[in-house]
């Protein structure tokens, strides 16, 4: 079974534009089952706290007849939404949208800034620059949802959706074990060929616990592993964490897993 997604669609006439304010059916604003189609590019909050917010914007917004479908008043929704910080159930003021738009104004409500004029032409490029949000192209994406997860953005030519429920192969189960011991040197990407490493199974099983990675548990340091250790330390910087001052880019955020990110991983 295909997991839930939420978007706006159409107005009640099955147009872009020209019907009455709010939601006349209550589908012009909808969720569903996820489909599959041309998809692009997927957008993924890098705090899972953030991608949360996102998916419960987008409830709220598809549960709310207030809030309707139509391109030429596109922004109304984001000046309602506005009053209200972002809490798409209080409006009441009949409003519309449409999907890129929608889009942006759950972003907002994830106390996220981005424009409320972005469209799928520009919106990767726009939410990318936010730095908030990792770019997924991998066609493991796009051609399912087992490996989508609860407030990504799905975006393609004409079309971008958010999604509401995790991926059959999402793990959402997070330890509290204790930190395992570090095994005594860093762990990073050394090119390939890559070799299978106990201690990197161990890395990837605390990242997939916390919901950064969810590719195989093969003990190889790749791309994958690589990106999903950069995305935590960068989480970690934005809020405020110390990742020491080492590494290429002297930020912390190098895809290096030495003692300090390793203790991070299980606070």
């Amino acid at each position: 079974m295909s997991i839930k997604i939420g978007h706006a669609v159409m107005d009640e006439n099955g147009k872009i534009a020209g019907g009455a304010a709010g939601d006349q059916t209550g589908k012009e604003l909808a969720t569903r089952a996820w489909y599959a189609s041309t998809w692009h590019t997927v957008l993924r909050a890098n705090d899972p706290a953030a991608a949360k917010k996102i998916a419960a914007a987008m409830q709220q917004a598809c549960s709310n007849n207030a809030i309707g479908y139509d391109q030429h008043q596109r922004t109304t929704l984001f000046s309602a939404a506005q009053k209200f910080n972002f809490d798409l159930s209080k409006i009441t003021v009949k409003c519309e949208t449409d999907c890129s738009a929608l889009v942006a104004v759950c972003i907002n409500a994830a106390g996220i800034s981005v424009s409320k004029d972005i469209y799928t032409g520009n919106m990767v490029s726009a939410i990318v620059a936010t730095g908030k949000f990792s770019k997924l192209t991998d066609s493991k994406y796009l051609k399912s949802d087992v490996y989508l997860q609860v407030g990504d953005i799905v975006v393609k030519n004409g079309h971008t959706l958010i999604v509401l429920e995790n991926g059959s192969k999402v793990s959402t189960a997070v330890t509290t074990a204790t930190v395992p011991a570090y095994p005594g040197r860093i762990l990073n990407a050394t090119g390939k060929p890559f070799k299978r490493d106990e201690a990197v199974v161990t890395l990837q099983k605390r990242l997939r616990e916390l919901d950064y990675y969810n590719d195989d548990l093969d003990g190889k340091f790749g791309p994958l592993t690589l990106e999903a250790v950069k995305a935590f330390q960068k989480r970690c910087i934005d809020k405020g964490i110390n990742m020491g001052n080492t590494g290429p880019h002297k930020n912390g955020v190098d895809g290096s897993v030495g003692t300090l990110t390793w203790a991070r991983l299980w606070e």
